[in-house]
């Protein structure tokens, strides 16, 4: 149960203190030598440079390190052991994995709150590695593998109220808030299942997953199973909350817009006489500009999730608001390969590739290899719509456009760069980038018309913690749950997360779930979906050397082939049967 209680006055400066060994007292020595010198660094350089170069950064490492590590140890549905239930295997799945910052946290943070579960049980596997692990042990762990996407801050609100104290009693215990309530109680009538005998399954797991890919199976549930397991309040649509979002959001994008206009006058002003220094002037300058554009760019994403939402009818009930609110039409053809309108893979003709039997490493590499220009700009190339698009519409656009034109026209150059351009470019940065990833991953299928169902094509997308914290709230869990948007496109996004834990039970393994950072997964993608093979109902994604990393199940191909083969025979016969009846 936690670290033991120490004497007042206990500290980490002093060799001698019971938090030590013996032998950890001579590098404690060298510890406050290090810390000592550093303050003397300090000193010297000046109070300016302690204050702006150093002691706001480390507040900054202290934050981050404290948040980790107290959401990491620190929920209220985590049990602590004491001796009579506690052992290793247990204590470590008594952790949680977070999406921490999304992306950033994977990249700065070394997956440590991605793969923090992995990390307990393989300490010392290379953090590189917590992806791959992650996701061999969470098949064996199962309902003991710990996740939540939670907003971090939320989190950290939820834990300071509800983990306050546990009881004096008890092997397996939970935190309860100020009211003495557990959010989670012990099952009586069967405590945890053992984890020992799992430890050499799971090591097994972990290196398959790095060497192969389940083969694919087309899901075979049914959309009655799906619509039964979503409570119908979940798709019902609320006018007010629809209307506080699209104010919040224009709120937000207001307040970026003044906060911005105040960025020059408040620098020559030397910010307020704390900062005289022209280089720390410039360097402060130039990151509130930076800021302001980010933010923005994010802001104004936000905006496209919610003409995606009013595009589908999904936040009010009138059909004229939701086309004035949002210019957006989306498909409801996703993953075939003779409808879908976004997306849709190239083939192998689309390249005049050899037949998969004749083409060699030469014909793949001359073709695909010595086009990056091609390889980057093929991902702002869309396919031409094959939906007619009610005209009045696309004039009223051609309108709003050429308004917003002549606007930015009058407002002037300075504007149009600073304030509109720029966080306009961020706002088409993550418009693609959340698509693409959502719609183009080499473990995704695409059907073509022999196996394509709209259930099918609805459960080829996937799920990522775009942005985190941010993503759900300023995007909109356009990026978190994006499943369920495919397989219920009138539910109002703010309804997504229930509906996805509902229908993830449903879905099972074809419900598609990527935590990979962003950044990795665009390359990935990139270098893996290339093309697709011209013949096959049911084709996966090549790259340039024309290999699949996923294959659809030969037991399954098999069945499929037979099933064809008993209809023509079935056709066949019936037809001869009509013509000896003509006969007779």
């Amino acid at each position: 149960m936690g670290s033991p209680m120490y004497p007042p006055g206990t500290n980490h400066f002093n060799p001698y203190s019971p938090l030590f060994k013996k032998e950890q007292r001579f590098s404690i020595v060298l510890s406050n030598i290090g810390i000592a010198s550093m303050a003397f660094i300090l000193y010297a350089l000046g109070r300016q440079f302690f204050f702006w170069y150093y002691l706001i950064p480390y507040v900054l490492v202290n934050h981050w390190i404290v948040m980790f590590t107290f959401l990491h140890h620190s929920d209220p549905t985590i049990p602590h052991y004491r001796k009579g239930e506690w052992t290793f295997l247990r204590g470590a799945a008594g952790t949680v994995d977070r999406p921490l910052l999304g992306w950033i946290g994977r990249f700065f943070f070394h997956n440590i709150s991605h793969d923090h579960v992995a990390h307990h049980f393989f300490l010392r596997a290379p953090f590189y590695n917590g992806p791959a692990i992650t996701k061999a042990i969470k098949p064996v762990l199962k309902e003991h593998y710990n996740y939540d996407s939670t907003p971090t801050f939320y989190a950290l609100y939820r834990s300071f109220t509800q983990c306050l104290f546990i009881e004096d009693e008890g092997d397996i215990i939970f935190y309860k808030n100020k009211d003495g309530i557990a959010v989670r109680e012990l099952d009586k009538s069967a405590l945890m299942r053992k984890l020992e005998s799992v430890s050499e399954s799971i090591e097994a797991e972990a290196e398959d997953a790095v060497q192969m890919r389940r083969p694919f199976v087309p899901p075979d549930f049914t959309l009655k199973e799906l619509h039964d397991a979503v409570p119908k309040h979940l798709l019902q649509k609320n006018p007010a909350k629809a209307t506080y979002y699209l104010l919040r959001d224009v709120t937000f994008a207001l307040l970026l817009y003044k906060s911005a206009y105040s960025i020059t006058p408040w620098a020559e002003s030397d910010f307020s006489g704390y900062i005289t220094s022209p280089f720390i002037k410039n360097i402060v300058k130039g990151f509130l500009w930076a800021s302001y554009w980010w933010c923005q760019g994010v802001v104004g994403a936000g905006f496209f999730c919610l003409g995606h939402d009013l595009g589908h009818g999904s936040l009010y009930e009138s059909k004229p608001t939701n086309s004035v609110l949002g210019f957006l039409v989306h498909s409801k053809a996703t993953g075939s390969m003779e409808r879908d309108e976004n997306y849709v893979p190239y083939t192998r003709s689309t390249f005049s590739l050899p037949d998969e039997k004749k083409a060699t490493q030469m014909d793949y590499a001359e073709v695909l290899e010595e086009t990056p220009l091609y390889t980057l700009f093929r991902l702002f190339i869309m396919q031409a719509l094959k939906n007619n698009i009610r005209g009045c519409y696309v004039l009223l656009s051609d309108l709003g456009i050429g308004l917003m034109t002549s606007a930015l026209y009058f407002l002037g150059k300075e504007f149009f760069l600073w304030y509109y351009l720029i966080p306009y470019i961020f706002v088409n940065h993550w418009i693609v980038m959340l698509t693409f990833l959502q719609h183009s991953d080499p473990t995704i299928p695409h059907y073509r018309k022999g196996q394509w169902t709209f259930l099918r094509g609805a459960a080829c997308t996937v799920d990522r913690p775009l942005l985190g914290w941010m993503g759900r709230v300023f995007l909109h869990n356009v990026g978190h749950d994006h499943v369920a948007h495919h397989f219920f496109l009138r539910a109002p996004f703010f309804n997504g997360p229930e509906i996805t834990k509902v229908i993830k039970t449903v879905l099972k393994e074809h419900y598609n779930y990527d935590s990979t950072p962003p950044i990795y997964a665009l390359y990935r993608s990139f270098t893996q979906c290339v093309f697709v093979e011209d013949e096959g109902d049911i084709v996966f994604y090549k790259n340039k050397d024309g290999v699949a990393v996923r294959q659809v199940d030969e037991s399954f191909l098999r069945e499929a082939s037979q099933t064809l083969g008993n209809q023509k025979a079935q056709g066949v016969k019936s037809a001869c049967a009509s013509e000896q009846d003509q006969v007779d």
